[in-house]
C-alpha cells in the first residue's frame, strides 16, 4: 500500500510557500515552528524528494515543491468541495446510508428522492451523476 500524505502535510506546505518562513507559515496555520517543520519533513519522506531548501534566513520550494504546492492546493480544494457537497446533500437527501449498496434493489420512491438530491449538484458543472 501507497504511503499518502495528508491534508494537515499539504495545507503546512500551502502555507509555506507564500511566507517563505517557517514561523510565519507556522503562526498561519496556529501550529507551532516546530510542528510544521517536522510535518515538511515528513512530507518530504512520504514524496521521497526535498521540497525545500532550507537556509538560515528564509525557505525556498524547490522545483518540485513548487509543483507539489499546485497540486497540492487543488487536492485540498477538492476536499474541501467533498465535505460542503456532502454536508448539502446531508440535508436533502432522505435515504443517507448505504445508498450504493441497496441503490438497484430500492423502491422506485428511493430512486426519486436520490434523484432529486443529485440534481443540484449536476448542474453545478463540478460534479457529474449517472443514475
Amino acid at each position: 500500500m501507497i504511503n499518502l500524505p495528508s491534508l494537515r502535510h499539504l495545507r503546512h506546505l500551502i502555507a509555506l510557500e507564500p511566507h517563505g518562513h517557517f514561523g510565519r507559515a507556522a503562526e498561519a496555520c496556529n501550529v507551532t515552528q516546530s510542528t510544521l517543520s517536522a510535518s515538511i519533513k515528513e512530507l518530504e519522506a512520504v514524496l521521497e524528494t526535498p521540497l525545500v531548501d532550507r537556509t538560515k534566513r528564509s525557505v525556498v520550494l524547490t522545483p518540485v515543491g513548487a509543483e507539489a504546492v499546485e497540486r497540492a492546493r487543488r487536492i485540498v480544494e477538492e476536499a474541501e468541495e467533498l465535505v460542503r457537497f456532502a454536508a448539502a446533500c446531508a440535508g436533502r437527501c432522505p435515504v443517507r446510508y448505504a445508498w450504493e449498496r441497496f441503490r438497484r434493489s430500492a423502491p422506485f420512491c428511493c430512486r426519486a428522492s436520490y434523484r432529486a438530491c443529485a440534481r443540484p449538484m449536476a448542474n453545478s458543472g463540478s460534479i457529474s451523476w449517472r443514475i
